[in-house]
């Protein structure tokens, strides 16, 4: 993907506030200790100990933020160096932080913490009244960092990746999947989704490759039942051809610039505004891969010092149970990934697209102080963002709006085991409810007789459904979704 020079949008207020420091190492390690201590050992029950493997410095010199790893467990916790940003980045329970990232994700998403907190320590922007307080709780350990809200588990299950085990076995030799094809492929498995293609495709893919390369979408039939939640070494061949088949066909269908992962790997465009072509991932996922004509491509810059709208609008989609194809743009160039879920604190579940490694939750907000203005010298970290919302296949039916049925619960999400329906604020009557696939056959059935309900998802298959409750007020149709 091209470079893309983009203004950044802006966050913390000039306000007064509490004055800002450096945070220091021992501080910052009491800081991931007591947030962890609440996040993971509470639930498995460990005296959680930590040690610190990374300290990022910023243009001053002094850290800009600090990742401690889980000594005798799993996860990583990343926090500020400096007290006028809020204290924690980004956390994992699934898995360690790697010190020498080779993950240009994860890097883009690090520079982009770095060049922000930079901007806040050498303009001496004070802290204000609601980070120091999440400071203090988490000093003291009296508190959460913030108050807690509803959470959408991550949606997605697979660990893929671009290369290793067979995931670019179909593309040019020796080059990697790119990260638009494997967060396609991924949100792609996550729906089943479809059967089989539309049209064909070619294209000759730039140099190095100088090559033609070509996608028969309507004489594929997308394996989806050999595709495993990660390819591995004892992986088969039906299993590596399905996954690899999958990754090249969305390579074609964006016109991937195959290339070396020594030079910087493969690369393309996500969003219709933001490409120069017209086979982007917008484009082909509604071409040749029968997803709805609703899914719209939105730039972040169009948001600016609009965090709460636009963290308003992804919690919406993964409320509704769609993962969202997000990409950043920085100095290094651009980058895509995997939204799929988030917590009760405003952090957002990354799958990156990289096996699983870092996948965590990260914070979207912006860090910079307004005292830069628009495009002001911090990078171009978030409005160089983007999102491809609405991704859904094109025979999912539209949800009914019944007055009250925002009263109506359906938990977890999604759910593995059982699904729970608490029909208790809901002022009418619910007699029936029903479970379909997204093809319209119904799956499970029963009758209500309560407020509350349990439906059985054990043996149902992993995929997104839709739950139909028959009310005296109409049929109210909610999106699940349930994992294995």
């Amino acid at each position: 993907m091209q470079k893309k020079s983009l203004g950044i949008a802006l966050l913390m207020s000039c306000s007064l506030g509490a004055f800002a420091s450096p945070v220091s190492v021992q501080t910052a390690q009491k800081v991931a200790e007591n947030f962890m201590s609440k996040k993971v050992a509470a639930a498995a029950g460990l005296n959680l100990q930590l040690s610190k493997t990374y300290t990022a410095l910023g243009t001053s010199g002094q850290a800009s933020l600090y990742i401690f790893d889980v000594n005798n467990g799993s996860g990583f916790v990343i926090v500020s160096g400096d007290d006028a940003v809020t204290p924690v980045l980004g956390y994992s329970a699934e898995n360690k932080f790697p010190v020498a990232v080779s993950n240009s994700e994860v890097n883009y998403w690090m520079d982009g913490y770095n060049e922000q907190i930079s901007a806040v320590i050498d303009h001496q922007v004070a802290a204000t009244t609601a980070v120091a307080s999440d400071w203090n709780k988490l000093i003291t350990n009296t508190g959460s960092d913030e108050a807690r809200g509803t959470d959408v588990e991550p949606l997605v299950r697979t660990k893929w990746n671009q290369d290793g085990n067979g995931y670019e076995d179909l593309c040019p030799p020796n080059t990697p999947t790119g990260c638009v094809a494997t967060a396609m492929a991924q949100i792609m498995k996550f729906w089943n989704h479809p059967s089989v293609g539309v049209g064909n495709h070619s294209y000759t893919a730039p140099a190095p490759i100088n090559a033609v390369q070509t996608a028969d979408f309507a004489n594929t039939t997308y394996m989806w039942a050999n595709m495993p939640n990660e390819l591995t070494t004892n992986s088969n061949s039906a299993q590596r051809g399905a996954v690899a088949t999958l990754m090249f066909h969305c390579g074609v269908s964006v016109n991937m610039s195959y290339n070396y992962a020594s030079a910087g790997g493969s690369g393309s465009y996500v969003i219709s505004s933001g490409s120069p072509m017209q086979n982007c991932s917008e484009y082909a996922l509604k071409t040749y891969f029968q997803y709805s004509t609703d899914i719209k491509g939105l730039a972040r810059s169009q948001y600016a010092n609009k965090d709460a709208e636009w963290i308003a609008l992804l919690k919406t989609e993964l409320d509704g149970g769609r993962p969202i194809l997000y990409t950043g743009f920085g100095s290094g160039g651009g980058h895509a990934f995997v939204f799929d879920g988030y917590d009760g604190i405003n952090r957002f579940h990354i799958n990156w697209g990289w096996g699983g490694s870092s996948d965590g939750y990260f914070i979207v907000n912006n860090l910079a102080p307004s005292v830069l203005g628009t495009g002001g010298g911090a990078g171009n970290f978030n409005s160089g963002q983007q999102a491809l919302t609405k991704i859904m296949p094109n025979n999912v039916t539209k949800i009914v709006n019944v007055e009250g049925a925002d009263k109506i619960n359906a938990y977890p999400v999604p759910a593995s085991d059982k699904l729970n329906i608490d029909l208790s604020r809901f002022e009418g009557k619910v007699t029936a409810i029903q479970l379909y696939n997204i093809q319209g056959q119904k799956v499970l059935s029963q009758e209500v007789k309560g407020a509350q309900a349990v439906m059985p998802v054990s043996q149902v298959a992993q995929g997104m459904y839709l739950l139909h409750l028959q009310s005296d007020k109409g049929t109210i149709i909610r999106k699940v979704s349930v994992v294995k």
